[in-house]
This record gives C-alpha cells, structure tokens and sequence, in this order.
C-alpha cells in the first residue's frame, strides 16, 4: 500500500470519526470549541499541532497523481485552520454561532460520506 493511501485512508476514519461527532454531539462540541476559544493559550497550542500535522502531510506527499494533488488539497486546509486557530479564533468561534442544528448535522453527514468513501472504496 502507498504512502498516500495510507494517508487516505487515515484521513477518511477521522472524517468518519469527526463527521459522526458533530452529528450527534453539537451541544459537547459548542463546549469544546466555548472552552478552547476561550483561553488563547489552548487555542495557539492546538493551532500549533494542527498546523504541523497539516505540514507533515503536504511536505511529505510529492507524488503528483490525482490522489496526491486531494491529499495535498486536504493537507493546505488542515494547515490553514491550525494557522486561524492560532492567529484568528475569533473567525471560527463567529462561524459555529452562525450554524444550525441542521447544518451541524448535514455537514456532519457530508463529512462521514466522505470518510467512507475514502476508507472503503479507494
């Protein structure tokens, strides 16, 4: 198996794992973000880890084929949301204000059918 099916497939059980969470846990995940956002501190340091996660994964991923050029595309966006975790909380802490319990769940929903298809059908 490729490195980047490995990283596929990783990537689609914390989809499948994170989609499922929203879905049936928004109230816990409004305490989660209320809590993270609220101290700087824990917002930078996590910031901080998922920015080097996000990192990892693009500058080790440099084959360029279809599932390279996702991998990358996903790797630039779990950079991006370290660096606004840790520069600009305030952008996400406004965003899930903004959201419903519908969109909560939908979004919830479009990331576990992501996630099983990475996992299953790659």
């Amino acid at each position: 198996m490729s490195t980047t099916l490995t990283i596929v497939r990783t990537l689609g059980v914390y989809f499948i794992l994170s989609g499922l969470f929203v879905m049936f846990n928004r109230k816990t995940l409004a305490m989660i973000l209320h809590d993270v956002f609220k101290h700087r501190a824990i917002s930078f340091i996590l910031g901080l880890f998922i920015a080097i996660v996000g990192a990892a994964i693009f500058i080790g991923n440099k084959v360029t084929d279809g599932l390279t050029q996702f991998v990358e595309i996903i790797a630039w966006m779990i950079f991006i949301k370290g660096v606004i975790y840790m520069f600009f909380p305030e952008i996400i802490r406004n965003m899930m204000k903004s959201f419903s319990k519908a969109t909560y769940f939908l979004g919830g929903l479009a990331v576990v059918v992501v996630g099983i298809y990475l996992v299953f059908f790659l």
